[in-house]
């Protein structure tokens, strides 16, 4: 079952190719340095206005009351700026064709699966590489294509009597409906009569707070880089009108070359599309949670933009600001206490923290222009935001050395992998079907991965939406 997605203008842009195109002209080799005018091509995603700016037209987004609206902005492009976005983006999308070298070694060919249902069966269980509140994660390879995958297994009835259907179902619409780089990617939802499965993209380098573990403490020059690509995470979210609400080092995953990738959308609100309204329960990991939600205000995107400031403390010091094993002392310390900085802080890593753990969400750093007027602050001045967008800066950390690395899942944590790995015969109760129609998902052969441009996409975010 294909997500629908609406599309954009169907005008002719010099310089724009749709996303098969940027493959297949990047696997062919069409761009070259001396190429001067690429050849047009319908675009999803930009329009010309008569002054020769290009209009980009970003995802459309839910809006508090269920309705959809389209936000647009005017970027002007002459035509060479034009051809080298083009050219970026061709090599973007070489670079995706290729940056499986590691995990290729281990995937034998890959068979034509198209038409065949998937089910549990399909997949050889390998490790436990996580446990969440809603199951199990497992790392797997697919029996016809060789490849692995990661394979979130949750229970129907543990989900039933635990009133997580929500959750399921909103982690279902946000995997289905985002495709972006720095968001994991879904290849497949569907279930049996016992059980819901999600099977994505495999990260072998594990969870980025096994490694600051490991580390204790993150340079800044290291810190600046994943808060980099975690801040395009979240402006891509925000540019779907979704709050995250779960923003910590466990939730971002390293894949195979150290890149970012942000994940566990459980909890995530549709139609959040201001910064101080949108929200109300009181969700998320305490650690990180905007002292509006502590008070039981409402609250909007700039509380995604705290816990950003929050996870960005922890990796330059190891632990969260204000942090504390009791939870009563650390509510407290949040309220009212001042942010201290251990004496190696940089007067720019300091001033940009003071302005993301602003109390007041409304005076708080992203809150009137979200990431772009995070970016612009002196703390990422060496950070080339272009080349991140597009991958092109190596990531400090190097997680897989070898195909061994990545088989035997020896970057997550020893307690997941002695684990049971469980039942595979998708045994339970049939009575609980019913409650997840709509569910089953296949991601399209066509779906690319956005390298910072967008697309609509579809969300539904209606179903048994929290507050």
């Amino acid at each position: 079952m294909s997500v629908q997605q609406s599309r954009g203008s169907d005008s002719k842009v010099p310089g724009a190719l749709d996303h098969r195109e940027l493959h297949r002209r990047a696997e062919t080799g069409v761009f070259s340095d001396s190429e001067s005018d690429p050849d047009e091509s319908d675009s999803d995603a930009c329009d010309t206005d008569e002054e020769g700016g290009v209009w980009m037209a970003l995802p459309s987004a839910l809006s508090a009351t269920g309705s959809t609206f389209r936000r647009i902005e005017t970027q002007v492009m002459d035509e060479e700026e034009q051809l080298k976005l083009v050219k970026r983006r061709a090599r973007a999308a070489g670079r995706l064709a290729r940056n499986s070298r590691k995990i290729d070694e281990v995937h034998s060919k890959c068979d034509d699966m198209d038409g065949e249902t998937i089910s549990p069966q399909d997949f050889q269980r390998i490790k436990v590489i996580g446990v969440g509140g809603m199951g199990r994660v497992l790392l797997v390879r697919h029996r016809r294509d060789g490849k692995l995958y990661a394979m979130k297994v949750v229970s129907k009835r543990s989900v039933k009597e635990e009133e997580l259907a929500a959750r399921v179902l909103s982690e279902r619409d946000v995997l289905g409906g985002t495709c972006h780089h720095a968001l994991v990617h879904l290849h497949w939802a569907f279930q049996t009569k016992g059980h819901l499965y999600f099977v994505m993209e495999y990260c072998p380098g594990g969870e980025l707070s096994t490694h600051l573990e490991r580390a204790t403490k993150f340079t800044e020059e290291v810190a600046a880089f994943y808060a980099a690509e975690l801040l395009l995470a979240v402006q891509q979210l925000h540019q779907h009108g979704i709050l995250h609400r779960d923003l910590k080092p466990e939730n971002l995953l390293l894949t195979e070359d150290g890149h970012l990738k942000l994940v566990d959308f459980g909890i995530s609100k549709f139609g959040v599309t201001e910064a101080t309204r949108g929200a109300k329960t009181i969700c998320g990991s305490y650690e990180y949670l905007a002292p509006e939600i502590l008070r039981g205000e409402e609250y909007g995107t700039a509380a995604d933009w705290w816990a950003f400031g929050a996870v960005l403390y922890e990796l330059l010091t190891g632990l969260p600001p204000w942090y504390s094993q009791n939870r009563e002392e650390m509510h407290k310390r949040v309220l009212h206490n001042p942010l201290s900085f251990p004496d190696f802080f940089s007067k720019e890593a300091k001033d940009l923290l003071r302005k993301l753990l602003n109390r007041n969400p409304v005076d708080r750093l992203g809150s009137s222009l979200g990431g772009s007027e995070i970016k612009e602050h002196v703390f990422f001045q060496h950070i080339d935001w272009e080349m991140v967008t597009f991958r092109e800066v190596q990531a400090p950390l190097q997680p897989c050395d070898s195909p061994d690395t990545i088989v035997d899942g020896s970057n997550f944590r020893d307690e997941f992998r002695k684990m049971s790995l469980g039942s595979n015969d998708g045994s339970g109760s049939g009575a609980l079907s019913e409650s997840f129609t709509g569910f089953n998902f296949e991601a399209p052969e066509d779906q690319q991965i956005e390298y910072g441009y967008t697309r609509d996409v579809s969300l539904r975010g209606s179903r048994g939406d929290t507050a």
